[in-house]
């Protein structure tokens, strides 16, 4: 009878667990990856509008024709990047790189899906599997015409880190829940139980003979 009680409490105390705790859980889990996609989608944006303001003031100072601005046209993209935190990569219209804020790739041809899309026209951000996000949009001339792409590159590293900060607290917050729900519940599956355990005792004793026993009927009532 005692291993049967027993065993009925923990029955009670697992299923209101994971009644209570598994919604919890999962709610948490999509609710975090929302705010991760958000913080994602925020970071695409801005990197779109940085492509886009490269890309104009590369139009309107005509640095990709006018080789006396080649200086210029250096010191531009170095100051941007270091302002904004982001690389930038700005190819001529054959996927050619002419500038490179880190000095590595020019001089070769890019054909990154980004570009290649870019050049037609088609302004796009994407996440990339090393954790970065490439904003390729089209520079165009006085005459609307497509003439290069800037590409900028910015991790998301930053955040991962911030979601995982904000994970790590709720998780830890719903272990304190947890640890409280599974005293309130062992608490009330004690004081359910036991008026149980009382009666199936007074049945079993008199299933043996005992007629004299009673169900404790205020063990219910209190």
């Amino acid at each position: 009878m005692a291993k049967r009680s027993i065993k009925l409490k923990w029955t009670l105390l697992i299923t209101y667990i994971l009644l209570g705790i598994c919604p919890l859980l999962i709610m948490a889990q999509l609710t975090l990856k929302s705010v991760e996609g958000y913080f994602v989608e925020e970071r695409k944006k801005e990197l779109l509008l940085q492509a886009n303001v490269v890309s104009g003031h590369i139009g309107i100072s005509d640095y990709l024709y006018d080789e006396n601005k080649a200086v210029i046209f250096d010191y531009d993209i170095n100051q941007t990047s270091k302002q904004s935190g982001y690389r930038i990569i700005v190819l001529d219209r054959t996927g050619v790189v002419v500038n490179d804020s880190n000095k590595t790739e020019e001089g070769r041809t890019y054909f990154l899906p980004e570009v290649v899309e870019a050049l037609n026209n088609k302004d796009v951000a994407r996440v990339q599997e090393n954790g970065t996000i490439h904003a390729a949009v089209s520079i165009m001339d006085e005459r609307s015409k497509c003439i290069g792409v800037v590409l900028v590159c910015g991790s998301i590293t930053d955040i991962a880190e911030n979601v995982d900060a904000i994970k790590n607290q709720v998780f830890n917050m719903i272990l304190f829940i947890l640890a409280i729900v599974v005293a309130l519940i062992g608490f009330l599956t004690w004081w359910f139980t036991n008026p149980l355990n009382s009666t199936i005792e007074v049945i079993k004793k008199m299933a043996d003979g005992h007629f004299d026993q009673r169900i404790p009927v205020n063990d219910f009532l209190h």
